[in-house]
């Protein structure tokens, strides 16, 4: 009688699963309804329902539109895709310079709706970002009522228009998560060196990706300290915009070499931008990072008290190394304002170890201030962002719509 009823029980989980993928492929905008309840009966297929949520957000990032005179990141990536198609890399500097950026547009240019691009930049970085706290809560939990609070923070805490509009920044960003997340969980050493290579080769995306190789090679040192960050290191990090002048004169001996007079330009555009810490952005941000780096502490402390896999220690040195260097960029608000989103990105996969150690009386209370965090930063986009531009046909976009805008 038993075999029989698991027998049911299995047959009704594939019949649910069928059922919300049919769904939410033909109408999005309802799915996440559906999706939520394949996440409560379905455990074991979190993952599937994770990309189905990716999916819907990703019809929202297609049918995202500015209004005409916005000068959005969107806009911008549209007149270089009509660029890339009609002209080769030796046309830009910013081309040349990243090769992969240039590619990327060059393939979405061959779609006859430009908003193809916005629609797998928004699925692609979120089933990244899904993917990652999916499956590092699945290595350290047994409990998984909190498996999920890392996906609500990245709905809530980063950007949507990031995804959508801005693209490449966040492309970087959640490729370099997922290159962490691959590098502490390496089996051998050529795992280890295809994962570097991965992070070189996101200097061929973005700008940023130079950053990201820099503070990469930077945990070479950490580990070999091991797994503790010393205090000239943190100094380091937390003071390097003092020393940006020293970095360029430095670098404009190397202008000969490949893509360095670029990266120079880029730090200086960086660097024009003064400090916005009287913006509520800026504000709502800065306690996002500093809750960010409370997080991960604990959750040193957490991995430690309960022995588990020495590599979240690796992770949790790694996520620490990008939030001190973003608190050495405040006074860059442009690369400060950028790199908070990426704190948050690598933070969000260990949420559910800080929510599985708080204990006693204070832990209910931590979690309502955590989630109605959640609430006023999602309210705040809403309110100054997201209701600023259009979304054209939302109700009416699914998969045949996309289909449709690669193929027709």
């Amino acid at each position: 009688m038993g075999e029989k009823s698991e027998e049911y029980y299995q047959k009704g989980k594939n019949t649910l699963l069928i059922l919300v993928t049919t769904l939410t492929l033909i109408f999005p905008v309802f799915g996440i309804v559906f999706i939520g309840l394949g996440v409560k009966y379905d455990k074991k297929r979190w993952i599937l329902y994770a990309f189905l949520l990716a999916f819907v957000l990703g019809i929202i990032g297609f049918s995202f539109t500015p209004y005409q005179g916005q000068n959005t990141d969107l806009v911008r990536h549209f007149d270089r895709m009509i660029l890339a198609s009609n002209h080769g890399m030796e046309y830009s500097e910013i081309f040349e310079n990243l090769p992969f950026f240039y590619w990327i547009l060059k393939l979405f240019s061959y779609c006859s709706n430009p908003h193809c691009l916005p629609f797998f930049s928004t699925f692609v970085e979120y089933a990244i970002l899904f993917f990652v706290i999916l499956k590092t809560n699945a290595h350290v939990e047994e409990d998984k009522r909190f498996t999920w609070s890392g996906i609500i923070a990245i709905i809530c805490l980063t950007s949507f228009l990031g995804y959508c509009s801005g693209i490449f920044q966040y492309l970087t960003f959640t490729l370099f998560v997922l290159l962490v997340y691959l590098d502490v969980n390496a089996q051998s050493k050529l795992q280890r060196w295809l994962v570097i290579l991965g992070y070189a080769m996101l200097m061929l995306l973005h700008s940023s990706g130079v950053i990201l190789f820099i503070l990469r090679l930077l945990f070479f040192f950490i580990n070999s300290r091991k797994g503790r960050i010393n205090t000239p290191l943190v100094i380091l990090l937390m003071c390097w915009s003092t020393l940006t002048t020293v970095i360029i004169k430095i670098l404009s001996s190397f202008t000969n070499l490949f893509g360095v007079s670029y990266f120079i330009k880029t730090v200086e555009q960086y660097m024009e931008n003064g400090s916005s810490v009287y913006r509520i952005q800026t504000f709502l941000r800065t306690i996002a990072l500093i809750v960010c780096i409370y997080i991960i502490l604990q959750v040193k402390k957490y991995i430690n008290v309960k022995q588990i896999d020495g590599k979240w220690t690796m992770y949790s040195n790694f996520a620490l190394i990008v939030a001190l260097f973003t608190i050495g960029s405040f006074f860059q608000s442009d690369l400060y304002t950028r790199f908070t989103m990426l704190v948050m990105m690598l933070t969000a996969p260990l949420l559910g170890m800080f929510n599985r150690s708080l204990k006693g009386k204070t832990s209910s209370l931590i979690l309502l201030c955590e989630y109605m965090f959640f609430g006023v930063n999602l309210l705040y986009y809403t309110l100054t962002a997201y209701r600023l531009f259009m979304y054209n046909d939302l109700l009416f976009t699914n998969i045949f719509t996309i289909l449709k805008g690669i193929f027709l």
